[in-house]
């Protein structure tokens, strides 16, 4: 039998305090007390010596400092916020804008002052969120908007319609699990009608609307889809014969969605024949179906119905702004099936998929870019500092592998996006450095390249008069491929503008802080000059349009002829335009509150771009109505728009502007006169559009305009813009309405 060695025992040194070393538990010997006898509250640590007292001592003392230090900033804070008060004689003041001559400001004087020289947002830059965040005035502004949003008999409230449209998704697949009915089943109602739904098909396909989403093929999709639908019959087959079946089936369910959105405009008599809302969810659904199986997570076809599904969010009228929280895009996923696919990675020219993966990955791009354009979000896909590409190869699609001329203004547009995004990559770059904050001089200077930028890009006259005097010939003047050019400049000029505004507002606040005025205002005026760019975007949608001449009444401006089937687009960038709109009010507001102008020119020129300001929302909500004769959406927009312009202009029953459109707002068309404003204004008209949705005779807007409907009622309707003027810039008001907030 071998013999063991025998067993050497090594003489540990016990490093534990006592009580650690009866529970067995690991002692943090590095300070005073350990952490697990100051977790159990036990004093009699063996590691507190006498000699530790004063360490103890010590940490009181720098505890008492630190409450001193902190007392003394409170009262400089208090200080400083008194500062900000105005007496009644300088309020009086103020109000009549007194001419002065000095210096004038440059980005420079943003060196001035030693909190000036960093930049106060961080890696996300999010205009609507920064000032509802620093302005309590505009905070108020958009708590009385979500007034209505709150009452769930509101109509227009598409935040409760996406969040029961979420809902409806888990409803769904609960229904499916626990009656075991196949989801097949629950599709097969709404694609059963063969030549409705091939109507719808075929105009996504001959339309904008396939060169829009241009990552979907549509050799595949017909095949599929005529697959679907017995030859003889044309009768759905019955069931499925695998999985693979249901991502064809959720890109159906979004096609027809989007084609009825923009087919059914002509009138509401046809909101039968529309493909409702709820085949949405199921396209989720469908989704969902195969994510148990990870056969398909690296196809084509499931990277498609993931890119479609994000789309419909971001344009569709039922989410409404892209920016809340339960409509953020699934980008994560999105990229991280690319990145498995190698969709990054630059294919081989002589691949047959080569042109096709590379147009996919470019609409992966333009959604990342999206959110952060339009929310502020970080970008998942980013290059370094210098510029060089880390973590994609994949070039844009090629002039050459185009096919035929449509395909070649398609490619035409993206390398035109492409270039804007590459300028809008330098910018987060800047601004995304949280460990070194950039200064507010290289911001300015971002800020003014972005500005030239948007110039740059620019929007020429829409129609020319050689079109108009087609129109007159009744001549087809607009042939596909210029209306896919007119889209792709006018998506680049709001995206351009949206990020000014993201970039802009925020620069603002960061000078208003250290009370560097000059600069602020001129931030401001800026940006309210910049608005002139979405003129071009008001005159492309107004019916009653000119091109140096007023049409003549015998002519009708087609809007479908002019911007095709892709106006679902419309309701996301009117939308956008509104909050740009009612932000700029605002800032307009506070550089005539919180500063004086210095000349009498700056003064005139401020004047100038707010009177510039009120009329462009005018206008904007015009064309909205001129858009709502024709599309429902566009029409639940209006309404909702009306709604805002109500709440926030209208200052009582005596306002015209708020007379007549409540006057509007109602079936016969007569005005609120026996009504009491004792309850809040928006529940008078929410009481006023109940019965609205879906009647074609309250809210018909003729071809002749907007201004045709309203005129048509007895009382004569004007804005009145210097008493919105007034409304907005009563300094005292608003010195009413902060203390009020304040509490």
């Amino acid at each position: 039998m071998l013999g063991l060695a025998p067993v050497i025992k090594r003489r540990r040194a016990i490093k534990s305090c006592e009580n650690c070393r009866l529970k067995k538990l690991k002692c943090d010997k590095g300070r005073p007390i350990c952490d697990k006898c100051t977790k159990f509250n036990l004093t009699n640590c063996s590691y507190i010596v006498p000699a530790d007292d004063s360490s103890l001592s010590s940490l009181d003392e720098k505890i008492l400092e630190i409450r001193k230090q902190l007392d003394i900033l409170q009262q400089q804070k208090i200080q400083r916020d008194a500062d900000y008060e105005i007496q009644p004689d300088e309020l009086k003041s103020r109000s009549n804008i007194a001419p002065a001559t000095v210096k004038t400001p440059t980005p420079d004087d943003a060196t001035d002052n030693k909190m000036n020289r960093q930049f106060l947002v961080g890696s996300i830059i999010s205009a609507t969120e920064f000032v509802k965040k620093h302005d309590a005035f505009y905070k108020a502004i958009l708590e009385s908007c979500e007034l209505g949003s709150r009452n769930a008999s509101l109509p227009l409230n598409r935040i409760s319609k996406a969040k029961s449209s979420s809902q409806s998704t888990e409803l769904l697949e609960a229904r499916c699990v626990k009656e075991n009915i196949p989801l097949y089943q629950l599709i097969k109602p709404h694609i059963e009608d063969f030549n409705h739904i091939q109507s719808l098909v075929m105009l996504f396909f001959e339309s904008e609307l396939y060169h829009i989403y241009s990552f979907l093929n549509k050799t595949d999709f017909f095949l599929q889809f005529y697959q679907l639908y017995d030859s003889s019959t044309l009768l759905i087959n019955n069931g499925i014969k695998h999985e693979g079946d249901y991502l064809f089936l959720g890109q159906l369910l979004l096609i027809l969605r989007i084609s009825s959105l923009s087919k059914y405009t002509d009138s509401f008599n046809h909101i039968a024949n529309e493909i409702s809302d709820e085949v949405v969810p199921l396209a989720r659904l469908c989704l969902s179906e195969l994510n148990r199986s990870f056969v398909y997570h690296h196809t084509l076809p499931y990277v498609q119905l993931i890119m479609l599904l994000n789309y419909y969010q971001l344009h569709s009228p039922e989410y409404g702004s892209s920016s809340a929280d339960y409509l953020q895009f699934d980008i994560s996923r999105l990229v991280k099936t690319c990145l498995a696919a190698r969709y990054n990675v630059d294919p081989d020219p002589a691949n047959p998929q080569c042109h096709r993966i590379r147009k996919v990955w470019f609409h992966v791009l333009e959604l990342n870019y999206i959110k952060f354009i339009r929310d502020g979000d970080p970008l998942i896909i980013t290059v370094d500092s210098k510029g060089e590409q880390q973590s994609y190869t994949t070039k844009l699609p090629s002039l050459d592998m185009a096919e035929d001329q449509l395909e070649r203004a398609v490619v035409t547009n993206m390398i035109a996006r492409s270039e804007l995004h590459a300028h809008f990559q330098k910018i987060y770059v800047l601004v995304s450095d949280v460990v070194t904050p950039p200064p507010l001089i290289k911001i300015h200077e971002a800020f003014d390249l972005l500005v030239d930028k948007l110039y740059e890009i620019g929007l020429p006259n829409l129609v020319s008069n050689e079109e108009l005097l087609k129109m007159n010939q009744n001549k087809p003047i607009i042939n596909l491929v210029s209306r896919l050019s007119r889209l792709s400049q006018i998506t680049n000029v709001l995206d351009a503008y949206s990020l000014i505004v993201n970039l802009g507002i925020p620069l603002f606040y960061n000078y208003k802080a250290n009370k560097n005025f000059s600069c602020a205002q001129q931030i401001v005026l800026k940006l309210a000059t910049c608005t002139g760019s979405l003129l071009s975007v008001n005159y492309f949608m107004d019916v009653s349009i000119s091109a140096g001449a007023r049409i003549q009444n015998s002519v009708k401006y087609d809007i479908n002829v002019q911007f095709g089937y892709s106006l679902h687009l419309m309701g996301s960038i009117l939308e956008s335009c509104n909050k740009v709109m009612l932000i700029l009010i605002v800032l307009l507001s506070r550089v005539s509150y919180y500063g004086t102008f210095k000349n009498g020119e700056e003064a005139a020129k401020y004047q100038k771009m707010s009177d510039t300001t009120f009329k462009n929302l005018k206008v904007l909500l015009f064309n909205i109505g001129n858009l709502g004769s024709r599309y429902l959406f566009a029409k639940e927009i209006h309404l909702l728009n009306v709604f805002k312009m109500v709440m926030n202009f209208g200052k009582g029953q005596s306002c015209s502007l708020t007379k007549g459109y409540l006057g509007l707002l109602q079936k016969n068309n007569t005005l609120l006169e026996n009504s009491k404003f004792d309850e809040p204004l928006c529940e008078i008209v929410v009481n006023n559009i109940q019965d609205l949705k879906g009647e074609e005779s309250s809210l018909r807007i003729t071809d002749d305009g907007f201004l045709s409907e309203l005129h048509s009622s007895n009382e004569s309707i004007d804005f009145y813009f210097e008493k919105c003027l007034d409304s907005f810039f009563d300094c005292r008001a608003i010195e009413r309405l902060e203390k009020f907030i304040e509490g």
